[in-house]
């Protein structure tokens, strides 16, 4: 029965959601980045909504709380 527990936290370390950039540029909630998206992701590569809160960061909060 060990394996099972195994299986389950393989499971969940492969549970972080992935889009695609079709997906992304297509949400809402990051219509405000949409052409940058359109512009700056790869087509056929996933991105989670940490590397994509990260590429955000980067590129559009420069300097603040400086």
């Amino acid at each position: 029965q060990m394996w099972k527990g195994e299986d389950m936290a393989k499971r969940n370390e492969a549970s972080v959601l992935k889009f695609s950039k079709e997906q992304i540029v297509a949400s809402k909630k990051y219509s405000p980045y949409k052409d940058f998206f359109n512009g700056n992701l790869k087509t056929g590569h996933m991105y989670s909504e940490a590397e994509l809160n990260a590429l955000i960061t980067k590129n559009f909060k420069k300097g603040t709380g400086e």
